[in-house]
């Protein structure tokens, strides 16, 4: 239940601790617009729309981006003794009904697509009402489509079952669940929240009237086979409301005369042909707009992805030419570095010329001191040679002194 109250149809006030849950096409944009001027009385929304006037109800986007509560926001909610929280319904006949007349008898209104849900037969609408059969026709083969899409659980807008989102047990955590089929809905649902809004020193005076087609579809007009399905599918609705469901033989006229229904009311059914083909024109203008403004945030996106792309090419540019001038930089600090290099190798190819010269004289000393170191060694060897030789002879000298002592004695 909490998903499904957070969507279209739910207003919070935390000011005036207030919940409201209206879905589509039970006085939602009545009971919003009213509790909108409440909270912000110059809030921009739409002025009251008269039965012939085609309203753009800006109520709504505007309670969707301000005012529709969040999971949590709806879970603290219902855990609160001083909320009020109220329940809006409608008889399920009453509000297909009314969502045809008001939204998908419109050719090319923005629920239009919805008739395509689960059919590819092409219809075109015959929207020409004077000829009352017409009429029949179209709600009929609208009818259809509605619960060929309801059947398959597609998002169909305005005639999605109430039962979907709230369930019988569910009801006893509302203060209050009023139904809009009901006589004096009015004055009872502005006397139960004015109840509440007294504490706070306000009030809502009325419900402004909001009702964009200026036809009422009479449930005659519906085949009783289509009738039947209709009622079938929204059973658990008219339990919700605490009522049987009804037979379509207690529903349908037996008399009901189509003639006498279109000249009473032939000022309505002009006014209808004239409603859907300005709703038509105006949701066509309306489609275009969109698909502009589509278009005009795509190419900003695109013109802010190529500008943001330009820039980050310039960074690039940028980092890239700052590169080069740091490989420049460097390049000549190499140049210069090599240069001194060159130099230096070039003086230390002259001081090893010099070394070389130097070695080359020190050979040719070297080569004389050998020379010389080998005479001096040959002139050694030749004085050992003395040396021995004058042992010798001193040797031979001393045995003859000795002889010769011997012999004078």
């Amino acid at each position: 239940m909490i998903t499904a109250l957070s969507g279209p149809g739910s207003f919070v006030s935390h000011k005036y601790k207030l919940f409201v849950h209206a879905p589509p096409k039970c006085a939602s944009t009545s009971i919003l617009t009213a509790l909108v001027r409440l909270g912000n009385p110059n809030a921009e929304i739409t002025n009251d729309a008269s039965r012939e006037n085609l309203s753009s109800l800006d109520i709504h986007p505007y309670v969707r981006d301000h005012c529709r509560p969040t999971e949590q926001c709806l879970h603290d909610i219902f855990a609160s003794s001083d909320f009020c929280k109220i329940l809006v319904l409608r008889d399920p006949l009453s509000r297909f009904l009314s969502a045809i007349a008001s939204k998908y008898l419109i050719g090319s209104g923005p629920y239009a697509q919805e008739l395509t849900l689960g059919s590819t037969i092409k219809y075109e609408l015959k929207k020409n009402y004077s000829d009352i059969q017409n009429l029949k026709d179209d709600v009929n083969f609208v009818s259809k489509r509605l619960l060929t899409a309801l059947s398959l659980g597609a998002g169909v807008t305005h005639v999605r079952p109430l039962s979907a989102s709230v369930s019988n047990k569910d009801l006893p955590l509302f203060d209050n669940v009023f139904n809009v089929s009901d006589p004096g809905f009015s004055e009872a649902f502005l006397t139960a929240i004015n109840l509440h809004l007294h504490q706070f020193g306000v009030a809502v005076d009325r419900l402004p009237r909001f009702n964009e087609s200026p036809l009422n579809i009479p449930v005659d007009f519906l085949e009783s086979s289509c009738l039947d399905s209709i009622l079938e599918f929204y059973h658990n609705d008219y339990i919700l409301l605490g009522k049987d469901l009804p037979k379509s033989s207690d529903i349908l006229s037996s008399d009901f005369d189509f003639k006498e229904f279109a000249q009473k009311n032939s000022d309505k059914l002009s006014s209808s042909v004239l409603f859907y083909d300005v709703s038509s024109k105006f949701f066509q203008k309306d489609l275009i707009a969109k698909e502009l403004g589509t278009k005009n945030r795509r190419l900003e996106r695109e013109n802010n992805e190529f500008r943001d792309k330009i820039n980050i090419s310039t960074l690039e540019k940028e980092k890239a030419l700052a590169q080069v001038n740091n490989l420049n930089l460097e390049t000549e600090k190499a140049l210069a570095s090599a240069q001194k290099l060159q130099e230096k190798s070039l003086d230390q190819n002259k001081e090893i010329k010099q070394l070389k010269l130097a070695v080359d004289e020190l050979t040719e000393n070297d080569k004389y001191r050998i020379l010389h170191i080998a005479q001096l060694q040959e002139d050694l060897n030749q004085l050992k040679s003395f040396k021995d030789i004058l042992k010798k002879q001193q040797l031979q000298i001393s045995n003859l002194v000795d002889m010769l002592l011997h012999a004078s004695l």
